[in-house]
C-alpha cells in the first residue's frame, strides 16, 4: 500500500490555508515540503492546517521548522496525536499551534 498525502490551498483573506490530509513520513515529506513552498509563492502568510493528518514523522516536523518564517499558525485536531507530537517537538513555543475550529 502506497502512502497517501493530499494538499489543498484555500484562500482566506490576508492569508492562505494549506490543508494537508494523510500521513507525513519519509515517503511523503518532499511532497509536503513542495506544497508549503508553492503556498508561500502565492501568499507570504500561510496557515498550515494539519487537522486531517493521521501521522507525522520527525521529517515532517523538520519541514515545518524549515518554513517557520512563512507559516503564521498550525491548526490541529484538539487532543490529536499530531497536536501532541508538535508540542513534544516544541513547535508550539515558536508558532501558534491551535485547535481547528471549523
Amino acid at each position: 500500500m502506497e502512502p497517501q498525502l493530499s494538499t489543498t490551498l484555500i484562500g482566506e483573506g490576508r492569508s492562505i490555508r494549506l490543508l494537508v490530509a494523510g500521513e507525513i513520513d519519509l515517503a511523503t515529506y518532499k511532497q509536503f515540503d513542495q506544497a508549503i513552498v508553492e503556498a508561500t509563492r502565492l501568499h507570504r502568510r500561510v496557515i498550515l492546517d494539519l487537522s486531517k493528518v493521521e501521522f507525522v514523522a520527525s521529517v515532517g516536523i523538520r519541514v515545518i521548522y524549515t518554513h517557520l518564517d512563512q507559516i503564521v499558525a498550525v491548526l490541529v485536531s484538539p487532543g490529536s496525536i499530531i497536536s501532541r507530537a508538535l508540542t513534544i517537538a516544541g513547535l508550539n513555543v515558536v508558532i501558534p499551534v491551535n485547535p481547528d475550529t471549523t
